[in-house]
């Protein structure tokens, strides 16, 4: 999807367009940053050791900070709207499953 300039999730962003993922998507950054787009996400203190800087556990706090708002609101429109309960299956996944 990322790599197809005329999908349409291209004509919804923008490039310098800034995503802000959760750990779940670090295998996707280099991709998101590859086609244009920046990608914050909290950094994890697993890989860098016991105890972050204090300039990166400031970062981490501030993407997790907007993480929370985000969440929030999905939380409280999965509990106004059942259809949002639900995963939704995307086309492509429907048409692998057909194969």
């Amino acid at each position: 999807m990322l790599q197809r300039r005329q999908d349409p999730f291209h004509w919804f962003y923008r490039p310098n367009d800034v995503f802000i993922l959760d750990r779940g998507f670090r295998d996707a950054l280099e991709e998101l940053e590859s086609v244009g787009y920046l990608a914050k996400v909290p950094i994890s203190s697993a890989t860098r050791g016991a105890q972050l800087s204090t300039g990166d556990a400031n970062k981490s706090r501030m993407v997790t900070m907007c993480r929370w708002v985000v969440e929030t609101i999905n939380g409280r429109l999965k509990n106004q709207f059942k259809l949002l309960r639900n995963i939704a299956n995307n086309l492509d996944t429907y048409l692998k499953k057909l194969k």
